[in-house]
């Protein structure tokens, strides 16, 4: 997914973790819990929820394929939100897929199955 770390034939520019600050308040959140987030409140379209299936096997993001909840869930669930450039990770089935949210969707949460890591470079 990532290459050798060592031989990085991917070129990724390579940096320390020092060089990144992780608020300690709402740098890592998990997803809601089942109670939170039913079944029956995914809607046709409003706000995406990323899950595991946005996550591809190559590490890359798939926008497309994600459920939704209407406007009034969403501020239920502001605390789970995700954004563009934050890291999401599979908590369930496949433990540590991973990838980089990379959308244009202004709003938007994450899925029970899911942690939401979000980076800010110092």
């Amino acid at each position: 997914m990532f290459g050798d770390p060592k031989t990085n034939e991917k070129g990724f520019e390579i940096k320390n973790l020092t060089e990144f600050y992780i608020n300690p308040k709402d740098g890592t959140k998990c997803g809601p819990f089942g109670s939170a987030l039913k079944k029956d409140e995914y809607t046709e379209r409003g706000i995406p929820v990323w899950t595991m299936d946005n996550i591809l096997k190559t590490g890359e993001f798939n926008e497309f394929g994600c459920l939704f909840v209407s406007e009034e869930k969403h501020i239920e669930l502001e605390r789970y939100n995700a954004r563009n450039g934050d890291i999401i990770i599979s908590r369930a089935g496949t433990v540590g897929k991973m990838c980089i949210i990379k959308t244009e969707a202004k709003k938007s949460v994450i899925s029970s199955n899911l942690i939401r890591l979000r980076i800010v470079k110092i």
